[in-house]
């Protein structure tokens, strides 16, 4: 039984330690160069972190990584570097032919994107200030 049960453990870290399958290739190269740049030792993004979804209306799926949901191993409390006291770095990637590319970042506590094409997503800023950002053809505004 410990045996069966230290088999489920490995593989369970095994699964958390890298981008979920179901990920595309760029998001998961994204994935794992954020998680390398931020975390020294290591670390996980929980799924929440990471949504892979149409945000221009293009029809293709985008990014965007909620470092909230990062976890770096061995930081204290589990916590990174990037995220201060309250918010964290929330970035947006959008497909540019079959590349992901970086195109804004921000700020926030969160980000909910919403239903629509393309979607509105809520972001909390700074005094807990809810706003929300749509693709206008060249960024999140």
């Amino acid at each position: 039984m410990t045996a069966r049960l230290a088999l489920v453990a490995s593989t369970l870290a095994l699964l958390a330690a890298s981008p979920s399958t179901a990920m595309s290739k760029g998001a998961a190269y994204l994935v794992k160069e954020r998680i390398a740049a931020v975390c020294p030792h290591g670390g996980t993004f929980a799924p929440k972190g990471i949504t892979e979804r149409d945000l221009t209306g293009d029809g293709r799926a985008d990014l965007v990584l909620d470092l909230a949901g990062l976890t770096c191993r061995g930081a204290a409390n589990g916590l990174n570097d990037e995220c201060g006291a309250a918010h964290c770095p929330v970035a947006f990637y959008v497909r540019k032919g079959d590349v992901l590319v970086l195109v804004s970042e921000v700020a926030s506590i969160g980000a909910q994107v919403g239903p629509g094409n393309p979607p509105r997503i809520t972001l909390v800023g700074f005094e807990y200030q809810e706003h929300s950002v749509r693709w206008n053809g060249r960024d999140f505004q």
